[in-house]
């Protein structure tokens, strides 16, 4: 805090300063010179930050003159000194002779001091004003004009409560987990980061011809398989000297077949006898006569013969197989006409006995459906039933609300017993299944059919429907309403 006064070089507080900074214990510094730093470095809290109040005073800093922070009472005259003005001195400033030390205060004298009203060090442009015990806390945790660090490790600079916020975000040190190992880095050592770690995506280093990109731990494993590796042939310990990428390795084996079994071979003429007998020991074992193949290279001109003359037996009997493969393939064929024939005739069959069965079953739908015709709907806002229509003996009527029961933006429909059909008392109709169809007049494909799976009808539950039918925009805007009148198409089942 010195720093920042700028003094001029004639000025006697460079002298004093000078003196400080050269001065190991403090011992030669008098008491005039400990007051004057103590006040230039802001010690103890100015008298001004306080409440008017007479009995302050007697809380100010024998060195500093200010009110004492943190203070300790001298043992020798118990008089107040801040902590920070007591390290700066050697003796007591009242010429004490007693043995020089200071406690901290207790009691009534520290409960006294703490509800002293003070006033914000911020003041006037904070406005807070509480006792002396509280200042710290509405520093740290209230006031937006206290400068307060910044949280994140490695930043020094220090910001407003009301700016420290939008700082965070934009904090060089704040913390951000990397995308690809998930380890927490700051953003100022993002891009480092990615030079050394072990998940970021690398090309591979052959990238003029392997386009990989794998993760930079398993970039060794990558060599294993990739394609442009300089590699040496599985061969080279016969004298093999290919030297070429992966890529190439399958070809160079497919092509030099008779080179590497002429490698080999030269390679036998070099074994000296105790490894020739060595390895005609191993062939013994593994049931090779060398006896019996010298005799066979000996006959390898007439075995020659022998084969070309049971090739051509074999193939007139191959000739005589594919004859007798054909004929029976004809006949498959046949028999695969014919099944197809009656496929047919049995799918003509079955699609006419579809179109009957489909015929009864429209007619005895009928038996089961009405048409019902809700008319003057545009009119129509509150509740309201449909004309009483009858199905396979039982009377039936639509009950309808325009604008929906408990949903304002739905059509409402249910099937509902007529009142006059309530009756007798204990009257029930068990196990109906029924559905109602929407028709659309303009577009059939638009219709709208719901159907309810078997219900009870009876004094408790007189409808059985669907809340939510139909949204009333798709009602007004796809056609469903001709005519002023909505048509229905109920169908029940008992």
């Amino acid at each position: 805090e010195l720093q920042c006064f700028q003094f001029s070089e004639d000025c006697v507080c460079i002298d004093y300063y000078d003196r400080l900074l050269h001065c190991t214990a403090y011992k030669t510094l008098d008491f005039e010179f400990l007051v004057f730093f103590c006040c230039i470095i802001n010690m103890g809290y100015p008298i001004t930050q306080f409440v008017s109040n007479p009995s302050v005073s007697i809380c100010t800093c024998l060195v500093c003159n200010n009110i004492a922070e943190t203070p300790l009472l001298l043992k020798c005259c118990e008089s107040l000194v801040c902590d920070a003005c007591f390290k700066t001195m050697n003796k007591c400033a009242n010429g004490c002779i007693e043995k020089f030390k200071a406690k901290p205060l207790s009691g009534p004298s520290k409960k006294f001091y703490e509800l002293l009203a003070v006033k914000c060090s911020h003041s006037p442009t904070c406005e807070w004003t509480d006792s002396l015990s509280t200042l710290n806390s509405h520093l740290s945790n209230e006031c937006n004009f206290h400068p307060l660090p910044c949280a994140n490790k490695g930043c020094d600079t220090k910001f407003v409560r009301t700016e420290l916020e939008n700082h965070k975000k934009e904090c060089p040190y704040r913390l951000r987990e990397c995308v690809h190992c998930k380890e927490n880095v700051t953003f100022l050592e993002t891009e480092n980061h990615y030079t050394i770690c072990p998940c970021f995506p690398v090309c591979c280093p052959h990238n003029q011809e392997c386009l990989a990109i794998v993760p930079r731990l398993t970039l060794n494993k990558h060599f294993e398989i990739c394609p442009a590796v300089i590699v040496k042939c599985s061969w080279e310990g016969f004298g093999c000297k290919f030297s070429g990428k992966r890529c190439d390795l399958e070809s160079h084996l497919k092509t030099s077949v008779v080179s590497h079994l002429k490698t080999v071979k030269d390679k036998m003429k070099d074994l000296n006898p105790i490894q020739k007998e060595h390895i005609d020991l191993v062939f013994d074992e593994e049931g090779t006569d060398k006896d019996e193949n010298e005799n066979s290279n000996n006959d390898v001109e007439n075995n020659e013969q022998l084969l070309v003359a049971s090739l051509k037996r074999e193939s007139e009997k191959l000739g005589d197989a594919f004859q007798l493969l054909q004929s029976q393939l004809s006949n498959k064929r046949i028999k695969l006409e014919n099944m197809e024939n009656e496929y047919k005739k049995l799918k003509d069959q079955f699609t006419t006995e579809k179109a009957v069965l489909k015929a009864r079953l429209e007619k005895i739908e009928e038996k089961f459906k009405r048409v019902v015709v809700a008319d003057n709907f545009k009119e129509r806002s509150i509740r309201f039933e449909t004309a009483s229509f009858t199905i396979d003996g039982l009377e039936w009527n639509l009950c309808i609300y325009p604008h929906g029961f408990n949903s304002d933006d739905h059509l409402s429909v249910y099937l509902n017993v007529p009142a006059e059909k309530r009756t007798p008392i204990g009257w029930e109709r068990r196990d109906i299944d029924h559905s109602i169809k929407l028709v659309n007049p303009k577009d059939d494909s638009l219709s709208i059919k719901t159907t309810l799976s078997p219900c009870t009808f009876n004094s408790k539950a007189l409808t059985w429907g669907w809340t939510q039918f139909i949204t009333l925009t798709n009602l007004r805007e796809k056609g469903f309403i001709a005519d002023n009148k909505l048509i229905f198409e109920v169908s029940t089942n008992v």
